[in-house]
């Protein structure tokens, strides 16, 4: 958490200049406006102090501005299109429009797209995220064990796994884990140790080592143990020969 706000830092600082700014230009030119109405010596006295309180400096203006976009902006717009004129209405509906939806929603995205950023960087939280992702598809492959299990005893045989191969929902399901379904018969072939069925752990560690892309090393691990094997080939041939 404090590395992702020491790193959103700069971010939240230019997010603060910005809506100050922002704020301050609206602020000074609320109060420009406004300035006749309050010095008007024809006018009501008690909506002048009204307005006075919310709009009569810089300072007060801002701190009402800073109410609009944040809190509750009704009580300060209403006194204004009441007592002064329905103009008003307008540009408090496109200052809320552009700054508290817009400007406002922009600057959160930009800091939380930051924040995950820096988060993805760091290594506790990516093994984390790892065995998060990792704990779910193995409760999603547990479902599907446990649904290709007809039986119910904790066993799956050939002719149990057999139909699922062509099921269109199984395939779906297996896509969302990035596996093949083609490949759950070599699953079933490669665990399987000679009884012809398939316990529920064999089954998760299976298709757990079929999940995306082979990786360079498992490759290279193929390839040498075919050399291998072909090595072992030859000088059997030329011991016979």
């Amino acid at each position: 958490l404090m590395v992702c706000l020491q790193a959103s830092g700069s971010i939240l600082l230019w997010s603060v200049l910005v809506v100050l700014l922002i704020q301050l230009i609206a602020s000074m030119l609320l109060c420009q406006l406004l300035e006749s109405f309050i010095q008007d010596p024809t006018g009501n006295l008690e909506v002048q102090r009204s307005v006075f309180r919310y709009f009569g400096t810089t300072w007060r203006c801002l701190i009402t501005m800073f109410e609009i976009t944040f809190a509750n902006w009704a009580p300060s717009c209403r006194l204004l299109v009441d007592n002064v004129s329905e103009a008003y209405g307008a540009f408090f509906l496109i200052y809320r429009c552009v700054i508290g939806f817009a400007v406002l929603s922009v600057i959160n995205a930009v800091f939380i797209q930051e924040t995950m950023k820096t988060a993805q960087r760091d290594v506790e939280f990516m093994v984390q995220q790892k065995n998060m992702e990792k704990a779910k598809t193995v409760t999603k492959l547990r479902q599907i064990f446990a649904g290709i299990d007809q039986s119910g005893d904790g066993l799956v045989s050939w002719d149990e796994f057999k139909p699922y191969l062509q099921d269109p929902h199984m395939r779906v399901l297996l896509s969302t884990l990035e596996i093949d379904a083609y490949d759950l018969g070599m699953v079933f072939d490669l665990m399987d140790d000679g009884d012809g069925q398939l316990t529920e752990d064999d089954f998760v560690a299976g298709l757990l080592s079929l999940k995306g892309s082979a990786k360079a090393l498992d490759m290279i691990t193929v390839v040498q143990m075919l050399r291998r094997l072909e090595g072992k080939v030859e000088e059997a041939l030329h011991c016979h020969a």
